[in-house]
């Protein structure tokens, strides 16, 4: 048939689209021959390798303690917003605007993510210090993560990666 008579040009090499990039010459071949058979040149994919999409919303080359820190900070800013919306207490709108956009920076190598971010946890600290001695609703759980917050971001490995690798 006119497919396999395609398919095994392809396999070859032969009747690629004139200008289309090389992305291999066995199986490459056979799998772009494959993916144009019954298409015009004019629609055929092409390699595509610009230059990739940056922004991340977590960064799984970092260190755990970094990982782990930005998660808890996603999840602090989600209680945060939470707090806001019932109207528990006042000065967590302050970690809401501090905390989202601090791990959004740790997870892109940013250094002023990982200030804000360490601000942003030793504030969180605070408060949860505070509402708990005045008994506005923090618990002594609440209290364990804000301490191990910033423990993970003060951790040696975490200040020394944002050292080298953050800009």
């Amino acid at each position: 048939s006119a497919r396999s008579a395609r398919l095994l040009a392809g396999a070859r090499g032969e009747g690629l689209p004139a200008g289309f990039p090389p992305c291999g010459r066995r199986l490459g071949a056979l799998l772009i021959a494959w993916s144009l058979a019954g298409r015009p040149a004019s629609q055929a994919s092409r390699c595509n390798n610009g230059r990739m999409e940056q922004r991340r919303w977590l960064d799984s080359s970092q260190p755990q303690t970094l990982q782990l820190a930005s998660l808890l900070q996603y999840f602090n800013a989600a209680i945060a917003l939470l707090f806001v919306l019932i109207g528990a207490y006042p000065a967590w709108f302050l970690l809401l605007v501090a905390e989202g956009p601090a791990a959004f920076g740790m997870a892109n190598d940013r250094r002023w993510g990982y200030y804000l971010a360490v601000g942003a946890s030793v504030l969180y600290l605070l408060v949860s210090l505070v509402a708990m001695l005045s008994g506005q609703g923090a618990s002594i759980l609440t209290l364990i993560f804000s301490v191990a917050l910033v423990a993970l971001l003060l951790h040696p490995m975490s200040r020394s990666y944002q050292r080298i690798w953050y800009h």
